[in-house]
């Protein structure tokens, strides 16, 4: 009679239990919801996906682009996701099919591994759920599941190396070719880190003799030879993406972002990667994190701690592979960890990342799972160990493992798999369909141009990831995202007009001009984002601004309008929501704007009429703004022809328009978020902030002599560290601000950061003697942190002092120098006040104000490009406009310094010229009351209102008017207070009040009534903080009648409501709201015209004063709109040369000009030519023929997509004509002379031939490895191994003789040196012992017992750590602990060292 295994001992049991674990943990996991995980379009149109994705040139995408990774999707999460539709499958069941799916590959891909070993028995299945349901997966499940494709493709890999080893033939190579094509396609990265297992493996078999070198070589060239073959078609699209695409690796995470969270204790625990970690404005970006930084910190390392026990305890035939693959893992997941003093091989790793080749290579932690495979093995080892010596033990000790691993994945059995904050429900709401229905019922030579941007695709009723209109519709889409696509020319264009709408510069007379260049038919306005968690613009904001933007026909909204309300988690009511006036209209969710008289994507220009643009993309956005751009003038840049002089001059013809720019700025940019993105003017000379990873110029235009607008600083020029904070660019804190001689502005420096070491340089323009320094430091609102200690350098010399209290405000602190002329002046930050920190949330910045160096004075200019004025020959008479832009942020974010205070520019005029001058201003947030009272009085003051909005100033509270009110700035509102003043005395009886109880403001509880003799009563006013039916309440106040020329009101006490800080994450106390003081009938009277008169006080031109005055509407200049500034006098005539515009500053003369526009008319303007026709006669997604006809001239054939040098045109008789040209600022263009007749011209995107054959190539692979691998010989079968067993691990054993031990000693020792060079005795020391092991002195698992020990540690001591200081789970939380980082790269060279050990035991045995 046969007995029956054990239950977990039958493969149909352990399979199913697999099954069940895989799939239905997932399907109740968040049922009805869809992930935001790879690619929305695999939900939305997977046959679209599928159908596009073969094409590396995307012109649906981004004015057209070579799509990053999106080849990938072939195969095969493509296929899956298509077959789902197909089925009629619910998206998100489709979603955990899949994820299931996945996981199952890795626990079946496991189980067969050790099957390939010989293993049988429950070991199988804990060593297979330990693989399965390791923490690592939580890093990318529910965003990026297609990189866990190579974790779960690894085990497999690992068996059909095995199989290839011991096996003759190609078949298990082929197989392997299969798994790589299966599991590689999407992140070659992922691939190639777990590819280290399998080259290890088999050089591991050489080492230890198990396989001659000769059948290792060629088994790793069959493998090699499949993997190739089958992997061409994602081989060829990376080099094609390289080759044609944006550097997309340089705009997302810097090495230094990963590295900073890879310890070795996290890595260890299968975690470490640093998106795991991250914390949004909503919440965790993974929400599982609380919990592995918490409660379940204690089982996450027991786990693998228990691994290392069997790996102490327990022999079998592959334990010496299982401690390599750990080792492995965890030193390439370390790589150089600590970014700022790794291991030597660390240090070089570094640098390569520094290289697209290494930067490719970042993502370290994702050669984890070599690690997880090694620890999975080990874990089930110690079962089958067990079973061995005590077999009725084996089954419950195996139940109790599982338990723990499942228990260990936390998320799964809690419902917490895939995070809330990247969901959407199943259906998208109807109203985009309906809109996608409309726009592409519309002609499709245009595309959709879809506002604002967003940093990912974040609905109020979910979150897709990716904006979910490209996958509802087939027209060519282009909006604003965080990783930009195109060219770097196209994204420069999208990021420069996104950023008027995301910084509150929006001119709306710009957008229908923009959409016109950009081929845009329709602009899709989508008033649904969640805007509170990107701090996208406001939605009832903008559309208040897009509903008078001409341009554009009938607005066509679809949905109902519903406000469209921030929280709860961030309710985000702030100086925008309080500045809006009550009753703003909502707008619907989408709402389409048909562009009249839209340009065709395809069309021609007219080449005797160009509009060249001395500047960049934020030029070319400023002169749409100011109707300098028409259809059928091309725009070119003039830094485009800088190569060539000649090409320059040939620019300058009678019909031309020149713009001469303040843009195209030498400066930084980041790509961490889509607002504050970019840095400040820099000198021509100055080099960008040394180890900023995160500050990545994207070149646009050829860089030569005058192309860039740079700082010109005379006198002191000035260097910093850094400045701002290291997320976001803040020009406003930028260096020269330390010198200007202005004390509210300053440089500012590590914003939530350690600023110790930080530095402000001064170079002198020659040196000079400098007796003392005044220093006054920067002080920004809840300053919480101060210099105290400064070393000043002095050359080569330096000195150190305190700063005491006086270098906190004016006059500043006075440093006696110890004289000596000087060339530089060095500021170095030694301490501050609040010492060192371990976390640097909520702390402030520190800097100087003011700088004053003993008897010198710097100036700053902004000088403009030179290279067209360079250039240029005699006057053709071509129309020059001078276009200048004030640098400014949003006053309604206070938080934010104004890069510039008022416009200073040097610019050259190519010829003697008269300009007409014209611009816009706006009244200052800093404007005094006084300019805009009536002359007659009364006069409102109060002790502060609402920052950045003018209409919420204390006259607003004696105006009539129920829309307005006096807001007091948001704080603390006991001692606010508003004052009338009148001509003469009056007498104020029967006062009463009405004031806003909305919920969005604090209430009055208690106030203070007072006149020119004093206090005249209290009154205590109901808490009332909301009426919901008014919106406003009105209180009387019982007083006594006074008379008095002035009334004051303070607030006594008031019924607190409070809000959140969108930026700390702090409470704020919102502020009281009076709308009306009812104090008899004469009011301030409301000028209806704003009117400044001729004033002389705004500008100069090279140092003469020019009188300008400012009209508009009185309601335009309160709500901070543009007002016209018009000249007084003649116009101005500026000569040959350079010539300096400067206006004086808005806190100064409560005005700012934010822009000069000088224009010289043409000399004989010659109108526009009737251009040809042009017709497509064929299209595919990679090419056009089309044909010209209707004149012979010259004429500029524009594809209206991303410049790209892919592109090539032919004529009809097969002429190449070269690359195409940057025309339109982002489109190729290329100059052609049709024929008489109609001219046939051919546009191919030529790299798409590689990509084809790629293609073709693996497809042909494919299905001669499928053949091999179904035909091909069998696999022979493991060997008769040796069953797992335990060993005493204070037995001593000699490996090796005096001699050789000595040489394995010193290679471990120099081994452990290179890794941990900061202990280099314990390097030593990890080598001596080892060598006494392998000699038989010591005990032979001595450093195996050592690696459990040390991680042990570093486990107990996070986990005590933890527990008394919760430090807060945030990106730098694995910092907190990297004091233990050094004990658990210990514990893994004690691991190296048993791994040589059981090498050298398996070569003992043959």
């Amino acid at each position: 009679m046969t007995t029956r295994p054990p239950l977990l001992s039958r493969d149909v049991v352990q399979r199913l239990v697999l099954v069940v674990v895989a799939y239905v943990p997932m399907l109740l996991n968040d049922v009805g919801r869809v992930a935001a995980d790879t690619k929305a379009y695999l939900y939305l149109d997977p046959g679209r996906l599928l159908a596009r994705a073969p094409y590396m040139w995307q012109p649906e995408v981004a004015l057209g682009s070579v799509t990053h990774q999106n080849i990938g999707y072939l195969w095969p999460v493509g296929p899956f996701f298509w077959l789902g539709e197909a089925l009629g499958l619910p998206d998100w069941i489709t979603q955990r099919l899949w994820l299931g799916s996945v996981l199952l590959a890795a626990g079946l891909g496991m189980r067969w591994f050790l099957r390939t070993l010989g293993w049988r028995g429950p070991a199988m299945l804990v060593s297979s759920l330990a693989y399965m349901l390791s923490p690592y997966l939580l890093n990318y499940v529910d965003r990026h599941s297609v990189i866990l494709l190579p974790w779960a493709g690894l085990p497999w890999l690992m068996g059909l190396t095995i199989r290839a080893l011991r096996t003759p033939g190609w078949r298990h190579a082929a197989a392997f070719g299969l798994v790589t094509l299966t599991v590689g396609g999407v992140n070659a990265s992922s691939l190639l880190l777990v590819g280290i297992g399998p080259v290890a493996w088999l050089a591991w078999c050489g080492l230890e003799r198990s396989a001659p070198w000769s059948r290792i070589a060629g088994t790793a060239a069959r493998m090699g030879a499949a993997f190739v073959a089958t992997g061409a078609w994602w081989m060829v699209g990376l080099a094609v993406q390289a080759r044609y695409g944006l550097p997309t690796l340089r705009l997302t995470e810097n090495y230094k972002v990963v590295s900073d969270a890879a310890t070795a204790p996290e890595l260890f625990r299968g975690l470490g990667y640093w998106y795991f970690y991250g914390q949004g404005r909503l919440g965790a970006w993974i929400e599982p994190a609380t919990s592995y930084t918490r409660w379940a910190l204690p089982l996450s390392f027991a786990l693998p701690l228990l691994a290392l026990l069997a790996a102490v305890l327990v022999r079998f035939r592959h334990r010496g592979h299982a401690l390599m693959l750990m080792v492995v893992g965890l030193l390439v997941g370390i790589g150089a960890h600590p970014y700022d003093g790794p291991s030597p091989l660390g240090r070089l790793f570094r640098e390569w990342t520094l290289t697209d080749a290494g930067l490719a290579i970042r993502s370290t932690p994702r050669a984890l799972p070599l690690s997880i495979l090694g620890t999975s093995m080990l874990l089930g080892a110690g079962v089958a160990a067990l079973g061995r010596w005590r077999p009725r033990w084996e089954q419950p000790l195996a139940i109790g493992l599982c338990l723990l691993v499942v228990a260990n994945l936390s998320p799964l059995w809690q419902g917490e798999m895939l995070g809330r904050l990247v969901q959407r429900p199943e259906d998208v709401p109807g109203y985009w369909h309906e809109a996608a229905a409309h726009l592409d019922s519309q002609a499709d030579t245009t595309r959709v141009l879809e506002i604002p941007g967003t940093d990912f695709a974040a609905y109020r009723w979910g979150n897709s990831g990716d904006p979910v209109l490209p996958g509802l519709m087939d027209r060519a889409h282009v909006a604003r995202e965080l990783i930009p696509q195109g060219s770097p020319a196209s994204a420069a264009l999208l990021v420069a007009l996104d950023a008027e709408l995301q910084e509150g510069r929006f001119d709306p007379d710009g957008l229908a001009p923009m959409a016109r260049l950009l081929g845009a038919g329709d602009v899709v306005y989508r008033a649904d984002l969640q805007f509170e968690r990107f701090r996208t613009p406001r939605p009832d904001d903008l559309w208040s601004d897009l509903r008078v933007a001409p341009g554009f026909e009938a607005p066509i909204g679809f949905g109902e309008p519903l406000a469209n309300v921030a929280g709860p988690e961030r309710p985000l009511i702030d100086q925008h929501t309080l500045a809006r006036p009550p009753g703003t209209e909502h707008p619907a969710p989408a709402v389409v704007l048909p562009v009249s008289d839209p340009q065709p994507i395809l069309r021609l220009a007219d080449p005797t009429r160009p509009v060249v643009v001395v500047g960049d993309a934020v030029g070319l956005v400023a002169a749409a703004g100011e109707g300098l751009l028409e259809p059928g003038r091309p725009v070119l840049f003039s830094a485009s022809f800088s190569e060539d002089p000649a090409a320059v001059r040939e620019l300058n013809v009678a019909g031309a328009r020149l713009v001469l720019t303040d843009t195209n700025r030498k400066d930084g940019h980041r790509w961490g978020t889509i607002r504050e993105t970019t840095g400040y003017t820099e000198r021509l000379d100055e080099a960008p902030t040394a180890g900023d990873l995160s500050d990545q110029r994207l070149p646009v235009l050829p860089e030569h002599a005058g192309t860039r607008t740079v700082a010109r600083q005379i006198g002191i020029r000035v260097d910093a560290t850094a400045y701002g904070n290291p997320v976001t660019f803040t020009p406003g804190d930028r260096p020269f601000h330390a010198v200007d001689g202005l004390v509210d502005t300053a440089w500012s420096v590590g914003a939530f950061n350690d600023v110790v070491g930080e530095r402000l340089d001064l170079h002198l323009d020659r040196p000079a003697p400098v007796g003392h320094l005044i220093l006054v430091q920067a002080s920004s609102q809840g300053q919480n942190r101060w210099i105290t200690d400064l070393r000043v350098h002095l050359d080569d010399r330096w000195i150190d002092v305190t700063l005491d209290g006086s270098s906190r405000s004016v006059p500043g602190q006075r440093l006696d120098l110890p004289g000596g002329e000087v060339s530089r002046i060095g500021l170095e930050v030694r301490n501050t006040d609040v010492g060192t920190l371990d976390h640097y949330a909520g702390v402030t910045g520190v800097g100087f104000a003011d700088v004053v160096v003993d008897g010198l004075v710097a100036d700053e200019t902004i000088l403009l490009p030179t290279d067209l004025t360079d250039a240029l020959g005699a006057d053709a008479g071509a129309e020059v406009v001078l276009l200048l832009t004030r640098q400014r942020s949003d006053p309604l974010d206070p938080i934010r310094k104004q890069p510039e205070r008022a416009m200073d520019r040097t610019v050259s005029i190519p010829w003697d010229r008269t300009f007409l001058l014209r611009g816009e201003a706006r009244l200052s947030a800093d404007a005094a009351d006084g300019l805009m009272d009536h002359p007659s009085g009364p006069f409102a003051r109060s002790t502060g209102s609402l920052a950045g909005d003018l209409g919420s100033r204390a006259r607003s509270a004696f105006d009539d008017d129920p829309s307005t009110a006096w807001q007091a700035p948001i704080g603390d509102q006991v001692g606010q207070a508003l004052t009338v003043t009148h001509a003469v005395a009056r007498r104020f009886s029967d006062l009463s009040m009405t004031y806003r109880a909305d919920g969005l403001h604090s209430a009055p509880t208690a106030l203070l009534v007072i006149g020119d003799d004093g206090p005249v009563g209290t009154v205590d006013l109901p808490d009332t903080l909301r009426n919901v039916t008014a919106g406003v309440v009105t209180v009387d106040l019982p007083v006594p009648a006074f008379t008095s020329r002035t009334l004051t009101i303070e607030v006594l006490g008031v019924a607190e409501r409070r809000t959140m800080n969108w930026y700390s994450g702090l409470p704020d106390i919102l502020p009281v709201a009076i709308v009306e003081v009812h104090d008899g009938p004469d009011t301030p009277p409301v000028l209806p015209w704003y009117d400044t008169g001729c004033r002389d006080d705004l500008l100069e031109v090279d140092g003469v004063a020019v009188e300008v005055r400012l009209v508009g509407s009185m309601t335009d200049a309160l709500a901070r709109r543009p007002m016209a500034v018009l000249p007084c006098g003649a116009a101005l005539r500026l000569g040959h040369g350079e010539h300096r515009v400067v206006g004086t500053a808005g806190a100064t003369t409560g005005v700012d000009i934010d822009r000069l526009v000088l224009t010289s008319a043409p000399a004989d303007d010659p109108g526009s030519t009737p251009l040809p026709t042009i017709r497509t006669l064929h299209s595919s997604r990679t090419g056009l023929v089309v044909e010209v006809s209707g004149r012979d001239m010259p004429v500029w054939l524009v594809l209206g997509q991303s410049l790209n040098d892919g592109w090539s045109l032919r004529d009809a008789g097969d002429r190449d004509l070269g690359p195409p040209t940057l025309v339109d600022g982002y489109a190729n263009g290329w100059l052609v002379v049709p024929g008489h007749g109609p001219t046939t011209f051919r546009l191919r995107w030529t790299p798409q031939r590689s990509v084809w054959a790629g293609l073709y190539l693996s497809l042909a692979a494919a299905l001669a490895c499928l053949a091999l691998a179904v035909r091909g010989r069998g696999d022979t079968g493991p060997p008769v191994g040796e069953p797992a067993e335990f060993v005493d691990p204070v037995r001593r054993r000699r490996l090796l003789g005096r001699g050789p031990a000595l040489a394995v000693g010193l290679a471990i020792a120099a081994f452990a040196i290179l890794n941990l060079p900061a202990w280099p005795v314990t390097g030593a020391a990890i080598g001596a012992l080892a060598a006494l092991g392998v000699q038989g002195r010591l005990p032979q698992r001595l450093t195996a017992a050592l690696a459990l020990a040390s991680m042990s540690v570093a486990a107990g001591l996070i986990a005590i750590d933890q527990i008394r200081y919760r430090h807060p789970r945030d990106f730098v939380w694995p910092l907190f602990f990297d004091r233990y980082h050094v004990v658990g790269v210990l514990a893994i060279l004690c691991m190296a060292a048993a791994a040589v050990e059981a090498l050298l035991e398996q070569r003992s045995r043959r």
